[in-house]
């Protein structure tokens, strides 16, 4: 048996292309750390339940991640992750661009002719003359 045979997995977050390799089973004790989530929020409940109570929840959207049993897997699906969120980010581009040229037919009448600048003096000057 190896010395240190512990088993792997890759995680991959959400919109990213970056595989970490993560130990399973390495059950060396840590020195307990502040985290942002997943942290006891209180003392043992009382003397006979030594265990202190955690509060959980879902990480946020651009914290969450998935986790594959083999390198190629991981990289394959955050090759597809990050081509679908890149594509994802085209198709808002386009919807706004479309709105932008909605906006600009709606609105060429008052853009070209009647806010013209030479317009504006012209007004300007009228209404100093009364």
């Amino acid at each position: 048996m190896l010395r240190n045979s512990f088993f792997k997995y890759y995680r991959v977050f959400k919109n990213d292309t970056i595989v970490t390799e993560v130990s399973a089973n390495n059950f060396m004790r840590v020195p307990p750390v502040q985290f942002k989530r997943g942290l006891p929020i209180g003392e043992p409940i009382d003397v006979l339940i030594s265990i202190p109570y955690f509060k959980y929840s879902l990480p946020t959207d651009e914290n969450m991640f998935y986790g594959y049993l083999t390198k190629a897997k991981a990289m394959e699906k955050a090759k597809s992750g990050a081509l679908i969120y890149i594509n994802a980010m085209i198709a808002d581009v386009e919807q706004s661009i479309a709105k932008l040229k909605a906006y600009r037919v709606s609105h060429y009448e008052d853009l070209n002719i009647n806010l013209l600048d030479a317009n504006i003096r012209r007004l300007e000057k009228l209404m100093n003359i009364k």
